[in-house]
This record gives C-alpha cells, structure tokens and sequence, in this order.
C-alpha cells in the first residue's frame, strides 16, 4: 500500500471475503502482540459510555502498530437490539498511515470484531490449552460462538461440541448452521453437562439487565482452559478461585476495568499475551491446571486485522473509494 492511495470504506460484507483465514488471522495478532512486547505498539485502556436516556452503551478503543496501522474503533452496543431487530454490535474502524497519519479506510467493525476476538482466543489457546483438547463446549451460541468454532478447530482435533444457550432454539439453530463432517453437537441442558469434562469452554454471553452469573468454576475439568469472551459475566465469581492460572489480553487494561467487572477483580491475572508471546510467562505448567482466558479486546488486534482486511482489498480492487 502507499500513502497517496484514496481511502476506502469496507462494509461487513467486504471484511468477511477479505480478512484472512482464522490460522493466518491468528498469525497476524500474534505479531502485533509481539510488537506491543517490543515496545512498537501501543493502545491505552478503552473508554466507554452509556446514554441513559436510550440505554446505549458505546465503547471506543485506539492503537498503533508500528510499521501496520494506527486507528480507532467505535462500537455502540443498543439496548434490546435483539428484539428491535438490530444487530448486537456496529461500529466502525477509522485505520491511518502509521507513517504519515492519513485516514486509510473506514471499516464497519461488527464482523471484524467477531474475527479478531476469536484469533486473540486463538493465539491465547495456541499457548494454554492442550494440544489434545477434543471437547468443545460454548456458552452462548451467536456470532462470537461461531467464529470461535471456525477458529479453533483449526488448530484442535475437536470432535465434539456442547452448546448452551438461554433458549434452546439458539442451540439447535447453531447446530443446524455449524453442521460439517466429523463434529458431532450435543444440546446441553444446564451448565453442569456443558462444562463438564469439556477441554475447551467458551463463554459469549451477551449482556443483559436479567442476567446472573450462572458458570461455577469449580464444574470446569482439571486440564482445561476456559476463555471469557463475555468479559466473565457468566461466571460465578466465588468460584473463580478454582483457575490455576489466569491470563488475559492487555494487562493494564483489565486493571482499569477490574474495578467494575466482579470476574476481572476475583482472578488474579499472571500476565497477557504480549507475555506470551515474549515467553516473558509460563504457559501451562501441568496438564491438570484449570486455566482462565479473560478478556476485554484490545485495539492493538483490531489494527492488525483492519491492515490485512485493507491490503486484500487493495489487491483485489474492493471496496467503496472515498474522496481524498
């Protein structure tokens, strides 16, 4: 790409036939990971707001990698989308010239959102869980649910995968869309069977004025790494105590936020992925250790996957041009 490029602007449907597969998404997060370790990346805690008068939630997070892309993500979360017919997530990604500071592209963040949680998920799994994980069981079977499915059976010999959902009929329907040759799905019906045993667990669920935190910890099998999309909102946190080991995405982000997430204050977090990826932190020290993945996102992974999503569109011509 070079700077006197036009920007463009990239819609979900144009991130999800651009961005990479879910290994080499993966691959991409992991090295902007190790340029945060490197002291070539940056990206402050992010910033949220509510609007009480409507009940939107918005968030906006900013990063810079060098020699990749600087930027900034906004993400409004609107209250009853469901219900209104609107989509869990929008927002967009404003991506710069790291050089020179000019807009490069405007990506709409829903879809990239989802790809880039799970390939940070990935690359945590990559170094916490074990290398025989087979059992799959997700929590929450929406848009985070499937791309941690697609993403982790790359790197997993998983053959089985248990959902729980609050309605059952979100559970068949992921079954039915997820379907493909040598997974078998199993319906759960509480939390007790889903986690059980599982080798895997992903938690996704979404917010909610109703919701209680249901996951007892000590259900999760020794051996196995349980990763917190939902920021732990579904977890106990009492039970929390039962991890091993817990790591998240930006240490000095989940700090800032420990204070009003009950499951980021109950964990005691050993480091990030940026140490993981320096080998600055022990990964798994035995088989039987429960480990915890929490996390809040990070900018720092939206960058790297707005900069690859932008050079496939280059390549191939796509996208809207807008005026420079």
């Amino acid at each position: 790409m070079t700077c006197d490029q036009p920007p463009l602007y990239l819609t979900d449907a144009d991130v999800e036939a651009l961005a990479p597969p879910p290994g080499a998404l993966a691959d991409l997060v992991a090295s902007a990971f190790r340029e945060k370790a490197g002291g070539d990346a940056v990206a402050p805690p992010k910033s949220a707001l509510r609007l009480g008068t409507t009940g939107l939630y918005c968030q906006s997070m900013s990063a810079a990698v060098a020699r990749v892309g600087a930027g900034v993500k906004w993400v409004t979360l609107p209250r009853d989308s469901r219900a209104r017919g609107l989509p869990h997530v929008s927002g967009a990604v404003i991506l710069c010239d790291p050089d020179t500071g000019r807009i490069q592209a405007i990506l709409e963040a829903a879809r990239l959102t989802a790809l880039r949680t799970a390939a940070m998920s990935l690359v945590a799994a990559r170094h916490l869980a074990r290398a025989d994980s087979a059992v799959l069981a997700l929590v929450g079977c929406g848009v985070q649910a499937r791309a941690h499915l697609d993403a982790l059976t790359t790197a997993f010999p998983i053959t089985r995968v248990r959902l729980l959902a609050r309605r059952a009929s979100s559970a068949e329907a992921f079954a039915t869309a997820a379907a493909r040759e040598g997974l078998a799905f199993d319906l759960c019906s509480g939390p007790l069977a889903a986690l059980a045993g599982a080798d895997l667990v992903v938690s996704s669920v979404p917010a909610a004025p109703d919701l209680s935190p249901f996951l007892n910890a000590a259900s999760v099998a020794p051996g196995a790494l349980a990763i917190m999309v939902d920021l732990g909102r579904s977890w106990i946190p009492g039970s929390l105590d039962h991890f091993d080991v817990a790591v998240t995405d930006d240490i000095e982000q989940t700090a800032a936020l420990a204070p009003s997430n009950p499951a980021f204050a109950a964990l005691c977090f050993s480091g990030d992925i940026a140490d993981l990826e320096a080998a600055r932190l022990p990964e798994r020290t035995g088989v039987g250790q429960r480990v915890a993945f929490a996390f809040a996102g990070s900018g720092i992974a939206d960058i790297a996957a707005a900069a690859a999503v932008l050079c496939a569109a280059r390549e191939r011509g796509a996208g809207l041009v807008l005026p420079s």
